[in-house]
């Protein structure tokens, strides 16, 4: 009896739910990017500023740099090749705990930027309110498109 191993064309075609692909990732980034520049718009809204898209750039900027540098390494793009890791329960447990690390190097992040100082209510309310837009969004799209 001979034991063959699959062919890799075999073994892609027995599995094409592979997640997360780069596709499952582009739509991680973009979702996340959309949501803070929405948390932006609403802080501009609040303080009666323009919303030009510009102007909310530059606010989400840091917001969006300190995300793309600290999620990636702690997981809350999944692993590629692991549909597990784009489950709603797995892939919210990350996005917690790179939010949890991300945002004070967000928050250093805009200081520097703005040179200005970090006012502690702002400090809760971007921790809770981008945590509540990356979670809610991830959520939907996790249980939508990657359930199975």
């Amino acid at each position: 009896m001979l034991n063959r191993s699959p062919t890799p064309a075999a073994t892609a075609a027995a599995r094409p739910a592979d997640a997360p692909r780069v596709g499952r990732v582009a739509v991680l980034i973009v979702g996340d990017i959309l949501a803070f520049l929405l948390f932006a718009r609403a802080g501009h809204a609040q303080h009666h500023e323009t919303a030009a898209l510009g102007s909310l750039v530059v606010t989400a900027a840091p917001f969006v740099v300190a995300w793309l540098v600290c999620a990636p390494w702690l997981g809350a793009f999944g692993r590629l090749g692991s549909v597990a890791t784009t489950r709603p329960r797995h892939l919210l447990k990350r996005t917690a705990s790179a939010w949890i690390v991300a945002w004070p190097l967000a928050l250093l992040l805009r200081a520097f930027w703005m040179h200005e100082g970090i006012p502690p209510v702002f400090d809760l309310i971007a921790l809770v309110a981008n945590g509540v837009l990356l979670l809610g969004w991830r959520g939907v799209a996790s249980w939508l498109l990657w359930r199975h």
